[in-house]
C-alpha cells in the first residue's frame, strides 16, 4: 500500500467507503462478510474507513464501530464521519446527532468530520443554524481532529464554500468522466492551492463506469495493449496519479474488489499512470459521452421521500444498461414487472431536491417510460 502524507500522518491512499456494505436477502448488513473486507482491507495496509450518519439506515457506523473495537484498532486507523444535512430545519441539533454518532461508533472521538453533500445553500442554511460554532467546539475539545466538506455542486459554489472558514481537507466526487462536473479537476486544483487535501468518492461511479462490455472497450484494450489490466484499476489510477489526492474512497462490498483495489493502491502513485492508460480513458471518455445514458450514481437519496415508492436509481440503471449494452428487451421487461415507473411519478420534486448531482428527475423519469414504451429502442 502506498501512502500520502498529511499533518505528520500516513493515510492510506486507497480508503474504504462503508457506503454499499454487503447485505443480506432482507436487506440488513451482511456483518461476517464486512467484517471479513475490513480486515483483509486493513491487513494489507489500508487504514482510512469512511461512513455517514444516513449510510444503511445508521447501521453503517454501529457495523464500522464493532469492527473496530473488536479488533482493538482504534489508534491504528482514521475514521471518517458526516453530519446530515437533508434535512435542515430550526430544530436541526448538530450537538444531539453528534453525540448519536459517537455511541453507534462506540468512540471517544472522529478523526475526519465533514458536513454532508454541502451545496451552496446547504452551507448557507447550517451557518444560520450555528454550525461554524458547533465545529469550533468539537474540534477544540478533540473530538474530532480534522473538520471537512462533502460536495455535490458547481465549481463556483465549491470556491465560495472552500474560502469561507478555515477548513482542514474536503471531499469531491471526481473519476476520468465527472473532470468538468461539479467541482470537477479545476475544484481539485483549488483546494490544493489553498493546501487543503482532498479525499475522493464515486472514483467508479458507483461501479458503472468499469462494467462496460462493449466491443469497442475490448478493441481500446487491445489497441493500447491493456488487455490484462482490470478497467477499475486503469480509473483508480487516474485518480492515485494527482498528486492533489489525500485519498480515494471506493465503496467495497466484495471480496474480489478488495483484492483488486488494494493492488492498484499498491503499484501506482504521483506521474506513474502510463500513456496508454491516459490515452484509453480519453478514448473511452468521448465514446461513453457520445451515448444517451442517465448520469446517476444510485446513492437513493431520492427514494425515501418518494410518495410513490418508485425506485429512481433502478429504474435508471435499466435504462442506462439497455441503452450502453443493447439489452432491451431484457430491461423492458424488467422495467415492466416494476411495481412502480415513471408513468407513476407524481411530479412533487422531493426526488429533485434530494439529488446530491442535481439531476432533473422528473423529466428522466418520463424519458425513460417513453423508451421502454415502445417496441424497439430508441434512444435520445
Amino acid at each position: 500500500m502506498k501512502y500520502r502524507h498529511f499533518n505528520g500522518k500516513d493515510i492510506s491512499q486507497l480508503g474504504f467507503g462503508a457506503m454499499r456494505l454487503p447485505t443480506l436477502e432482507n436487506g440488513e448488513i451482511n456483518k461476517e462478510e464486512s467484517f471479513r473486507l475490513f480486515k483483509y482491507a486493513f491487513d494489507e495496509g489500508v487504514n482510512y474507513y469512511d461512513t455517514a450518519y444516513v449510510y444503511h439506515g445508521g447501521k453503517s457506523e454501529v457495523v464500522l464501530g464493532e469492527w473496530v473495537k473488536n479488533e482493538g484498532i482504534r489508534d491504528k486507523v482514521y475514521i471518517a464521519d458526516k453530519l446530515p444535512t437533508l434535512q435542515l430545519n430550526d430544530d436541526f441539533d448538530a450537538n444531539a446527532i453528534f453525540a448519536e454518532q459517537l455511541e453507534r461508533l462506540d468512540t471517544d472521538y472522529i478523526d475526519f468530520y465533514l458536513m454532508h453533500a454541502l451545496s451552496l445553500d446547504k452551507w448557507n442554511k447550517l451557518k444560520e443554524l450555528g454550525i461554524i460554532k458547533f465545529m469550533d467546539e468539537i474540534r477544540a475539545k478533540g473530538k474530532v481532529k480534522y473538520i471537512g466538506f462533502s460536495f455535490h455542486d458547481d465549481y463556483d459554489a465549491f470556491v465560495k464554500i472552500i474560502d469561507d472558514y478555515d477548513w482542514q481537507f474536503c471531499q469531491i466526487q471526481l473519476n476520468f468522466m465527472d473532470i468538468e462536473i461539479q467541482a470537477g479537476i479545476k475544484g481539485l486544483e483549488y483546494a490544493a492551492s489553498k493546501g487543503i487535501p482532498v479525499t475522493i468518492m464515486e472514483p467508479l461511479k458507483g461501479g458503472k463506469i468499469t462494467q462496460i462490455k462493449d466491443p469497442y472497450t475490448t478493441k481500446l484494450k487491445n489497441a493500447y495493449k491493456l488487455q490484462d489490466v482490470p478497467t477499475a484499476t486503469i480509473c483508480l489510477n487516474f485518480l492515485f496519479d494527482r498528486p492533489e489526492v489525500l485519498t480515494v474512497l471506493s465503496g467495497m462490498n466484495v471480496y474480489d474488489h478488495v483484492v483488486e483495489n488494494i493492488k492498484a493502491a499498491s503499484n501506482c502513485q504521483p506521474g506513474a499512470q502510463s500513456e496508454a492508460e491516459k490515452r484509453f480513458l480519453t478514448d473511452l471518455r468521448d465514446y461513453i459521452n457520445g451515448k444517451a445514458t442517465i448520469p446517476c450514481t444510485a446513492c437513493r437519496y431520492c427514494v425515501d421521500g418518494c410518495p410513490n415508492s418508485i425506485n429512481i436509481p433502478r429504474i435508471f440503471d435499466m435504462y442506462n444498461d439497455a441503452v450502453m449494452y443493447d439489452t432491451f428487451e431484457r430491461n423492458k421487461a424488467g422495467y415492466d414487472r416494476m411495481p412502480s415507473t415513471g408513468k407513476d411519478c407524481a411530479e412533487c420534486g422531493q426526488c429533485e431536491d434530494a439529488c446530491p448531482q442535481h439531476l432533473t428527475i422528473m423529466d428522466y423519469l418520463k424519458k425513460v417510460d417513453e423508451y421502454f414504451s415502445a417496441n424497439s429502442p430508441v434512444a435520445d
